[in-house]
Parts: C-alpha cells; structure tokens; sequence
C-alpha cells in the first residue's frame, strides 16, 4: 500500500534508455536531439526505504507543450519563496518516491509527435525491463519480476501517456508488455489536439504556439492523434458522444475523516457528497441529443447533493449539476481505429486537473465523460475511472500540491492496487512533505 508520508528521494540521473551507434559516446548509447542536447535520458528516483517485490514504477512524462520542456530541474522559474519546476518532473517524482514508488522522470526529443511518442514508448519499454538494475546497483532491493507500472504524465506528457493507452501500436511496436502497466495518471492534459478549450480564441492561440508546431496540418491526422477522438470512435453508435461529467472539486479536508471512502454509487467524507456517475447516469447522458444543452435527468438524492454543495461554498467537496454537450467531432465514425487499452486490458484511469488550469479542466472532463462512456465496449468505469479537480492548483502548480499527493495516493490505492491497500493498515495522511 502507498502512502503520503516518506522520506526524500535517491535521484540518479541522466540514465539512457536508447542505443544509437552513429551519435555515441563510448558507452555506445547516447543519442542528441537536433537541439543538441541528450533528450533520450531519463532521471530515476529511488526511496530510501528498502525497495521490495511489492513496491511498484511511476513511470512521469514531462510537459511543454510537445515543443519544450524538460524531465530534470534545470528549467526552474522564480515563484514566491523560491523556484519550482514547470514541466513536473523533480515535484511529480520526489513525491512518488516518497510514496514508495520507483520513479522515472523520462525525456524524449521534442518538436514532433510521432518523435515524441516513439520515444516515450521505447523509454516505458527500456524501464519495464531494467528498472531493478539501478536498485540492485545501489544495494537498495529489487523489484519483483513482474513489477507494475503507472504511467502518468502532465499537460502534453499527459497527452502523450493517453495517447499510449488509446493507440496501442506505439508500444507494440516496441514489444512492450502491457500488463505491466497499473494504470495511468493524466494532470492537466490537453487531449483534444485541435480543440480543448471551451473557447474559440483559446483554441486559436493554442495551434499557433503548440499545435501547428508538433502536429501534422491536416486536421483529421489531428484528430488521429487526440485520445479523446480514438476513444469516441470506439463507443459511437448512430451519433456523436455527449459530454458527461460530475465536476468534483477536491479542498483541503476531504481526506480528514478515517470514514472517507469512495465507490461506485458515491463517496462520503464527513457531511460532505462526492457522487460518482452510475451506469444509468452513463446511459442517460448518452442519449441525449448533441444539438441540446439540457440536464441530464439524476436522482433526487443527486440533485439534492449538488444544490447544497452549490450553496455552501465552504464544503470541501462540491458536485456541479450534471450536464451535456457535444464533443465537435462530427457524426462520420471511423472504422479502422483498433481498441484502446481500456477496453482490452480494463486499465484504470486517474484524470485530474486543476481548478485555475488555463481553461483545459473542460477538456478534462471530456476525457473523462468518453472513458465512461467504453462501457458500451465492457469496460467499467465504476470501478476503473475517477476525475477530480484540485481546489486552488494551477496548471504549473498541480504538480507539487500537498493535496495532490493526498488525493493520487487515494485513487491509486483504490483503482490500481486494491489488494494491498486493503492488507495494509490505513495510513493518516501528512501535510507536511
């Protein structure tokens, strides 16, 4: 069982993760992007608690928009009372490694999306086969050999860790093991390539500075690219997807109480109400027509909870009122996308984002409306899914949260390693790392 409290981390850094003869050092492994500096290196992060057969890989993709970014800390900006790390790496896996995992900080070589994936997908590859070594180097343990992966990401990492999940072929042609992989953890990610803000001008700016740069022109071929897109060609029937979403806004508090527990019909922490979707919810929200914007019909218990959390705007848990749009791909299904991990393998899903996140929290809660909605296809989203916003997290800061920690560590116990969180003795969470 993971958990929030744990000392500081053992970084070993710049490990390389793909041989290239023709641009070598001696050790014959190190390849340089065209930027000219070594992108295909990764940081690992190691707890200094003894490492076991049970303790598993968090395996972190950096953000940048796909044109920048940096999976070590040499890209710091000034912040009140010192500097963090934009792009998520350093916070992301110093918090991992205190929570008892193996962490892995992979780079990749920015600017172009097939590059990008391909490497994140030879770098995941790399470290499902060799990630024990630098325990046993370092005298700290070894994992066991079946070890389990989470794969997470933030922003364009968390694009890309998606994008893995929703096309499968990348890791396939690599000959990655995907059993290995836990589930996956996506922060503040934009999943919808050519629109996912719910806003023109947003959308506007962001192909100009991002898209127009790492992605094909041809907007279908962006289409191919967004998981968003992938999934909802696999659930469509006669019509576009509806958006459905129960927007959880996650506050200080939330994990106070030890009767906090969560499930498919809804959570209950003190007086406070989280509601998770129930499969007829699922259903209902996908019925109703993409040229409406009406409320889907809930129960009365449902209704009730949104209004007195909408009212009290102290309560550590707030449920929005539950709603519907459409997703603005278009009613043409394609028939050639091949299934998604979830559908094949049940993976679970963790999708978070922050509550001031550049505007991307509406494509959050896209990804996690279609991820509910593979039902049709024999996933389960009750007991695979969950979406949460982080009260007063931006989209930078989300990464070194407190409550981030606290809330990961809950979902991931829940979703990704149930046995041994319930084995384990609960575990008071800690705000002071």
């Amino acid at each position: 069982m993971l958990n929030v409290a744990g000392e500081a981390a053992i970084v070993i850094t710049d490990v390389p993760y793909k041989r290239n003869p023709d641009l070598s050092t001696k050790e014959g492994f190190i390849m340089r992007s065209l930027h000219g500096d070594n992108r295909q290196l990764a940081d690992i992060y190691l707890p200094a608690t003894p490492i076991t057969r049970s303790t598993p890989v968090y395996f972190f993709v950096h953000g940048g928009g796909w044109i920048r970014g940096h999976r070590a800390a040499n890209n710091l900006v000034k912040a009140a009372g010192g500097t963090f790390s934009v792009y998520g790496g350093p916070p992301q896996c110093n918090a991992a490694a205190s929570m008892g995992f193996v962490a892995i900080s992979t780079g990749y070589r920015v600017g172009e999306i097939a590059t990008i994936l391909a490497d994140v997908a030879t770098s995941l590859k790399w470290f499902s086969d060799k990630a024990n070594l630098s325990c046993v180097r370092h005298g700290l343990g070894a994992l066991a050999d079946d070890f389990k992966i989470v794969l997470a990401g933030h922003s364009a990492g968390a694009h890309v860790a998606m994008m893995l999940a929703t096309d499968p072929s990348y890791l396939a042609a690599v000959g990655m093991d995907v059993t290995r992989l836990a589930g996956i953890c996506a922060f503040s990610g934009p999943y919808t390539v050519r629109n996912p803000f719910n806003s023109s001008w947003r959308n506007a700016v962001f192909q100009r500075m991002y898209v127009n740069k790492a992605f094909p022109a041809d907007v279908a071929r962006q289409d191919e690219y967004s998981p968003t897109w992938r999934i909802a060609q696999r659930v469509e029937s006669d019509g576009p997807l509806t958006t459905y979403y129960e927007e959880t806004k996650v506050a200080p508090g939330w994990f106070e109480s030890a009767s906090c527990t969560s499930g498919g019909g809804g959570s209950k922490c003190g007086s406070a109400v989280r509601e998770q979707p129930t499969p007829q919810q699922i259903a209902a929200a996908a019925e109703v027509s993409s040229s409406t914007s009406k409320a889907v019909s809930t129960s009365a218990a449902t209704a009730a909870a949104a209004s007195t959390a909408v009212a009290a705007a102290a309560s550590p848990v707030a449920v929005a009122v539950v709603g519907s749009a459409t997703h603005g791909f278009g009613k043409q299904r394609v028939t050639h996308v091949g299934p998604t991990l979830f559908e094949t393998h049940g993976l679970p899903a963790i999708v978070l984002c922050g509550t001031s996140d550049l505007g991307l929290e509406h494509d959050a809660q896209r990804l996690y409306s279609f991820l509910c909605q593979l039902k049709s296809r024999g996933y389960d989203p009750d007991k695979k899914v969950r979406f949460a916003q982080i009260a007063g997290a931006s989209h930078a800061s989300i990464n070194r949260e407190p409550l981030t920690r606290e809330v990961l560590v809950k979902l991931i116990n829940e979703l990704m390693f149930p046995a041994a969180a319930a084995a384990a003795p609960p575990v008071a969470p800690s705000s002071s790392q």
